[in-house]
């Protein structure tokens, strides 16, 4: 039984460090072009004291927001790199699979497209979830700093630091989802050629957790492995293993 493992570069299986640290990049963007437009509308909404009233206008505002500088811009950056995350994760399989004399081809089927329609909802799914809790979040800092009569320049300052929270909360989304992407197509390439086992492999490297290193080297059979990505960041990734065909 031959598997890839000891051929493949441990520093970064998927090869995706570039797609990952470009997803990560945009979303980047528009939390902190997020948090400029709100700093601002905040200032404009706290010229005079904020009663009941202005709060909830405040907070209509502060979702309209939030829809157009995240939401509705996400969802073309998630459209384009589930896309490019499950291209790369086909491509990459059919890199592992060519050693085993198997010429994979590369290109959506229905079933692909299928599952990039089930991906992007994901994703969409992850960041409703994240402007959601946003929107929450300071409804109740703004309603808790006015009943406690704190100043407008310390809510504004906590205000800062949960949007800032928010903004790493996405930048760990995208990262895991990309890898989500890539393992989801690889998987299916594998088992389009009739693979019934698969080998886990880690980075290797100083950063791979507690939890997946003890899973570096293992085979598993096809669907017996655990979730893939294990966690939030995870840059694991499964290599084919077939039968007793030599491996160059």
């Amino acid at each position: 039984m031959r598997s890839l493992a000891k051929a493949v570069s441990s520093s970064d299986p998927s090869r995706m460090k570039t797609q990952r640290n470009k997803y990560v990049g945009k979303f980047s963007k528009l939390f902190i072009r997020f948090r400029v437009s709100f700093i601002k509308l905040f200032k404009e909404y706290t010229t005079t004291p904020l009663d009941p009233e202005r709060i909830d206008a405040f907070n209509g505002r502060t979702k309209a927001l939030l829809n157009t500088e995240i939401s509705v811009p996400g969802k073309g950056i998630i459209d384009d790199y589930v896309s490019i995350s499950y291209a790369s994760g086909q491509s990459r399989a059919a890199q592992f699979l060519k050693p085993f004399g198997i010429d994979a081809a590369v290109g959506n089927t229905p079933a692909d497209e299928d599952v990039l329609k089930i991906l992007r909802q994901r994703n969409y799914t992850a960041l409703g979830g994240i402007t959601d809790d946003m929107s929450k979040t300071i409804t109740r800092e703004i309603t808790d700093g006015v009943l406690n009569g704190e100043s407008v320049p310390k809510i504004s300052k906590r205000l800062r630091e949960k949007v800032g929270m928010s903004k790493t909360r996405a930048e760990t989304f995208a990262q895991t989802e990309v890898m989500y992407s890539y393992n989801t197509a690889a998987r299916a390439q594998y088992e389009r050629y009739g693979l019934t086992e698969v080998q886990w492999l880690t980075s290797n490297d100083g950063r791979v957790c507690s939890l997946c290193a003890p899973l570096h080297g293992k085979i598993f059979k096809m669907g017996e492995a655990p979730p893939i990505p294990r966690h939030p960041n995870c840059r694991c990734v499964l290599l084919p293993v077939i039968g007793d065909r030599n491996a160059v």
